[in-house]
């Protein structure tokens, strides 16, 4: 059964602490978004898998943005080492905000300060929602500096977010889809490679969130 890398502990308020690893606990596999990507291995005999997957922990309420699940799970028999692709923070730390025909999805990790928000603000009134600021839009910054994770093997690297609207002010997670991109580098022995996974939010007429 898989091991689960688990980076997450509740946050007090908006301003997260350093992200921290856990023990690591067994886990099952959870239904959800699910896509694979293959590595050759070094000798060129085998074959490394690398999928990510996706869900939902929680529905939005009253007390807490909707929250979502992100992992990159390693299958293979082979140690590997992922850091995001061409940028800072760890791996499924920072996702840029998700595109809408009414909107954005913003992406909040919990437990980091490695990724802030700037010129604006998380709100709740009435909706889990960035409100911007003085100076333009609000918009979400990293640290300069990757962070990798070592991923050993049949394990699962798992970091959940906080999910927030970001559209018009009279608007409120308008029913359709949002979609973005992210990108790892899996290294193993003298090899690197690019894997480039889309994530689609789906907002029902209700206001619940799905994702794939």
């Amino acid at each position: 059964m898989p091991t689960k890398l688990n980076t997450n502990e509740t946050m007090p308020s908006n301003r997260r602490k350093i992200l921290e690893y856990g023990s690591v606990s067994l886990a099952t596999l959870y239904s959800g978004c699910l896509s694979s990507n293959f590595l050759s291995d070094s000798n060129g005999t085998g074959r490394q898998e690398i999928k990510f997957e996706s869900e939902v922990s929680n529905q939005a309420s009253e007390e807490s943005p909707a929250v979502v699940s992100l992992k990159i799970i390693n299958q293979s028999s082979n140690k590997v080492e992922i850091e995001p692709t061409g940028q800072g923070a760890a791996p499924l730390e920072y996702i840029e905000p998700l595109s809408g025909a009414q909107g954005e999805i913003f992406f909040y990790p919990q437990s980091n300060n490695r990724v802030d928000i700037r010129n604006g603000e998380f709100s709740h009134n009435g909706c889990w929602k960035v409100i911007d600021g003085s100076e333009g839009e609000a918009y979400l910054s990293r640290v300069s500096q990757s962070v990798p994770i070592s991923l050993e093997p049949e394990s699962i690297y798992s970091i959940e977010h906080e999910v927030y609207y970001h559209g018009p002010e009279n608007v409120c997670f308008p029913e359709g889809e949002y979609e973005g991109e992210v990108s790892i580098t899996v290294m193993t022995n003298d090899q690197r490679t690019d894997i480039p996974h889309e994530y689609s939010v789906t907002i029902s007429e209700g206001g619940d969130i799905r994702i794939s």
